[in-house]
């Protein structure tokens, strides 16, 4: 296993804007190319921004699984927003429209958004980490991954995410989403590291 080494640089980004750009890959295909950084000297935050509980118990208990094991890495946050439920599907829009004004209120201007939407992009577990690895490269501080209600992302949202992400093309339930995801990015962590867990 040979460390890249990456000379440190300052963020390309504007004080007070939001990361732009869509993930670019840095590194192509880490393991096949054994190439590691140092996610120490590369910090960056993870937001996970769920809209409603997970009511689930095992998937809630999977949840807190991943994130813990996410965290002896890198700093960590979940943040729960509320949903409206509305039992006319007529009064939808109107949901997802407060829903995407509580989600607003927890998205800082700095942070690189990424939205869970089933027509994004799909991405390698591979992809996926070097992805991640440009991003602390790039000085990125802070990235939020957002799923939505069973509704999905509000329009307006994804509009100013900075990604797209698909995890399938299968149609998951939210809840179980939420764990797919958590599960992939701490896949991710592992295959920057260099450690065992990604085969």
């Amino acid at each position: 296993m040979r460390q890249l080494e990456i000379q440190n640089s300052k963020p390309d980004l504007e004080p007070g804007t939001r990361p732009k750009g869509a993930l670019v890959s840095l590194f192509g295909l880490l393991p096949s190319q054994n190439f590691y950084i140092r996610i120490d000297l590369f910090p960056v935050k993870l937001r996970f921004l769920w809209i409603g509980k997970t009511k689930d118990p095992l998937l809630l208990k999977v949840e807190d699984k991943y994130l813990k094991r996410i965290e002896q890495h890198l700093p960590v946050q979940k943040t729960v927003v509320r949903d409206f439920k509305k039992s006319d599907p007529h009064q939808q829009e109107a949901q997802l429209e407060r829903e995407a004004k509580h989600i607003e209120r927890h998205l800082s201007r700095k942070t690189y958004l990424a939205v869970l939407d089933s027509m994004g992009e799909e991405l390698t577990s591979p992809q996926l980490a070097s992805s991640l690895a440009d991003l602390m490269n790039r000085g990125v501080s802070e990235v939020t991954f957002l799923v939505g209600s069973h509704l999905g992302i509000p329009q307006r949202i994804k509009k100013v995410a900075n990604l797209k992400l698909s995890l399938t093309k299968l149609t998951l339930p939210h809840e179980l989403a939420r764990v797919v995801l958590l599960e992939q990015i701490y896949r991710a962590v592992t295959i920057i590291k260099g450690l065992p867990y990604h085969k």
